[in-house]
């Protein structure tokens, strides 16, 4: 099935039939991540920064979906990424939830992507920068889940 809007019992919409997923990748010590800043034309936080990410489809994991949506979005994960963790957010609990999986990359990652027309740019922002940025709300909220994680 393909991706769909979903209305979940709060009468808002949701971009997922099956929830969605991104990837947060973070370099090794000292902490830079990759952050996307969204376009214009995107739902909901535009111009705000955030992950790669999108809808799960039917049948698709968590891991298989971020990081199909990654490739669709950037072009393919930094080399020598490892997933760490995953952080699960029932945004509307039995509903619908929104999969971030933490991975690493290497110190200094020789990156460049191939953005999709959803982003306007990328940024390896050094953490303590991240916190200061306008950041898309959602992933505001679970940053410090994400980075307590880290430590």
């Amino acid at each position: 099935m393909p991706d769909e809007w979903f209305v979940t019992a709060d009468g808002r919409r949701r971009w997922g039939r099956y929830g969605a997923a991104g990837i947060l990748v973070v370099t090794r010590p000292p902490r830079r991540m990759l952050l996307v800043r969204r376009a214009g034309w995107v739902h909901g936080g535009r111009g705000q920064w955030s992950i790669p990410g999108g809808a799960l489809l039917a049948g698709e994991t968590a891991l298989e979906a971020a990081v199909r949506e990654f490739a669709e979005e950037m072009g393919g994960l930094p080399d020598g990424w490892r997933p760490l963790a995953r952080y699960v957010d029932e945004v509307v609990p039995g509903e619908w939830h929104y999969t971030t999986i933490l991975a690493e990359s290497a110190e200094a990652p020789d990156y460049s992507a191939t953005l999709s027309d959803e982003h306007d740019e990328h940024v390896w922002a050094a953490v303590e920068d991240a916190r200061r940025m306008d950041l898309f709300a959602p992933f505001a909220r679970v940053l410090p889940r994400l980075l307590k994680a880290l430590e």
